[in-house]
């Protein structure tokens, strides 16, 4: 069984509560950089799933830039464990990035992968800003 991904989301943070709510801080569709190359961050990448089975599971977040089949920036993959009282209940899985270098301005995909089988992508922009002049 494949789980369903109900959300693959970028944002620049996300807390967690004792009673397993989370709050998502800045989803972003669009991250200024100071200078390219340059970094940029902090970013969280998130993915809401339905469906996990209970067990061991394994995924991934696939970075690229935008349009290439080649991976641009990371792989990033995922272990948990998933108790039996969480089998159909909506999963969050997330991972923290301090700084993403960045080595040009455009877009980038984010895929979010499980046992290798792409499941959800999502786009977003890293960018300068303009200076305002004309």
């Amino acid at each position: 069984m494949r789980p369903v991904v109900h959300a693959l989301l970028v944002c620049r943070d996300l807390e967690t509560e004792p009673d397993g709510s989370l709050t998502l801080r800045n989803v972003v569709e669009i991250l200024p950089a100071e200078t390219i190359p340059g970094e940029v961050g902090p970013l969280v990448f998130v993915a809401f799933l339905r469906g996990v089975p209970a067990g061991g599971g394994e995924g991934a977040f696939v970075l690229r830039a935008g349009g290439s089949d080649q991976t641009a920036g990371a792989r990033i993959p995922l272990r948990f464990d998933v108790p039996e009282a969480m089998t159909g209940r909506q999963l969050a899985v997330h991972i923290r990035l301090p700084k993403l270098p960045v080595e040009q301005a455009g877009w980038f995909d984010l895929a979010f992968e499980w046992a290798g089988d792409e499941l959800a992508s999502t786009r977003f922009a890293i960018g300068t800003r303009g200076s305002g002049a004309s």
